[in-house]
């Protein structure tokens, strides 16, 4: 150390941060401060003949010492040589870190498969849409009371229940329409009891913890109905022998500051309500919670599962702003707690019913889907109501139709999801060059280019796939009454 000046030597002496000085030429330790031996357990004296020549760096003493590792080249007594400092990391905070690290792995995790689950519903919807719609056909035509018209009925009410499958999927992948409103989760609560009871039986009892104060926010009503049933469902099917199902709801605050290891400290700071879930059964084991949001994955053995309820609540919860993590033991019951954001809007009031669109006249629709056995449904479907279709199977068709055609059309009915030339890019083409021709979107689950986190704008028109015979037909007289309305105003 000769060759420092002494204020500089007292410098590096007392420095807090580990300091080492290595000679560039022979990779010789030179000197260590007072932190690098307490960081490495060992004494000044010593520390030199820890360093190997070919790296320079301490061994340690087997165990691990995270950090970042810098190095300044400096000038001693005319011989190079290397400064270096390791800017140690405390071990609470090497085990936030990876905490932190395994909430992005999951999170990475969930979104791929969100995103191949999304796309094998769009498939898997498109094939449905034609079983189901053929199958509707047939049946108008098949005697009641015959044998083919038992038979016809079991193959469609099989098609309902695989669209229940995918509408799980879409769930899960976040691209499912919503129809937010302002609502109080206390009142949906209490709407719902009668239908939690009923699900529970004599076999597990409800208890509830309300807070009377809890302020509102803003989600699809419908889909929280099937979070709180999926979320009821898993806790029932996890007590086989009884047990009790508590339901909680309280305010809470998410800082900016929480700790990284906090589940909730992936949303945004704010207020929020908190959802409790909690049951008194088996729990959920070790190596299945990691993955307990995943689809297919479930916490019930011997199949007795799809393994698609708990993904359909990640979806829905994430889809509406806010999040979801559960707390399990074996053998000491499951926890889950849902986040949603507070909002200040007033409540609305839910609607009593539907409302049917008015009959309209049958006119000339231009049909965009790249499916041939989508588009034969749909053509054959509208024709028989008696409107003119003209089929196509992609945009760049369409556009040439319409051309032809002057823009002399009621309505341009397009698949969303489509080669090359996209349903909305279609749509907003169209709107350019003929404007007041109203669209009408058919798609398995939203585009982004269709809505914003699954709200669609309103006015967007969306058939979602699978549909019936009647929801087609329902869906084009309304846009047509639309397109009337609009050409009127």
């Amino acid at each position: 150390m000769q060759a420092m000046l002494p204020a500089t030597e007292t410098l590096f002496a007392r420095a807090p941060v580990p300091l080492w000085i290595v000679d560039a030429e022979t990779g010789t330790l030179v000197d260590a401060n007072a932190a690098a031996c307490r960081a490495f357990g060992c004494s000044r004296d010593a520390f030199p003949a820890l360093c190997p020549p070919e790296t320079g760096l301490p061994p340690g003493d087997g165990g691990e010492l995270r950090g970042d590792l810098t190095a300044e080249r400096v000038e001693m007594e005319s011989r190079a040589a290397w400064l270096v400092a390791l800017r140690t990391i405390d071990p609470q905070e090497t085990v936030r870190r990876r905490q932190v690290e395994a909430q992005l792995a999951d999170a990475r995790r969930l979104e791929s498969a969100g995103r191949l689950a999304g796309g094998v519903a769009h498939d898997f919807n498109n094939l449905l849409t034609t079983i189901a719609g053929y199958t509707e056909l047939l049946l108008a035509d098949a005697p009641p009371g015959t044998d083919m018209h038992a038979d016809l009925g079991e193959i469609r009410d099989a098609a309902k229940r695989a669209s229940g499958l995918t509408r799980q999927l879409v769930a899960f992948s976040r691209r499912q329409v919503l129809q937010p409103r302002v609502l109080n989760l206390n009142a949906l609560l209490r709407e719902e009891e009668p239908a939690l009871l009923r699900l529970l039986g004599d076999g597990v009892t409800l208890k509830a913890a309300l807070d009377p104060a809890l302020p509102n926010v803003s989600a699809d009503p419908a889909q929280l109905e099937q979070v709180l049933l999926n979320l009821a469902t898993n806790a029932l099917q996890s007590m086989p022998a009884g047990g009790t199902l508590s339901i909680t709801t309280r305010a809470v605050r998410v800082a900016a500051g929480d700790p990284p290891c906090d589940p909730a400290a992936a949303l945004e700071a704010g207020p929020y309500v908190v959802l409790s879930v909690s049951d008194t059964g088996e729990g959920i084991a070790p190596e299945v919670l990691p993955q307990v949001f995943e689809p297919f994955v479930t916490t019930r053995p011997g199949g007795l599962a799809t393994g698609l309820g708990l993904a359909t609540v990640y979806g829905i919860i994430k889809q509406s702003g806010g999040t979801v993590w559960v707390e399990s033991e074996p053998g000491h019951g499951s926890t889950f707690h849902v986040y949603l954001p507070v909002t200040d809007g007033p409540r609305h009031a839910r609607a009593a019913s539907e409302r049917r669109p008015s009959a309209a006249e049958p006119g000339t629709v231009l049909l965009v889907d790249d499916d041939p056995a989508v588009r034969t449904l749909v053509r054959t479907v509208l024709s028989g109501a008696g409107y003119q279709v003209l089929e196509v199977e992609d945009g760049a068709q369409a556009l040439q139709v319409a051309a032809e055609r002057g823009g002399a059309l009621d309505l341009l009915l397009t698949d969303v999801v489509m080669p090359r030339m996209g349903g909305r890019e279609l749509a907003d083409e169209v709107a350019r060059r003929w404007p007041g021709l109203p669209t009408l979107f058919m798609s398995g689950y939203t585009d982004d280019a269709l809505a914003d986190h699954g709200v669609l704008d309103p006015a967007v028109m969306l058939l979602e796939k699978p549909f019936s015979r009647e929801a087609l037909l329902d869906s084009v007289r309304e846009a047509l009454a639309r397109g009337s309305a609009a050409s009127v105003g």
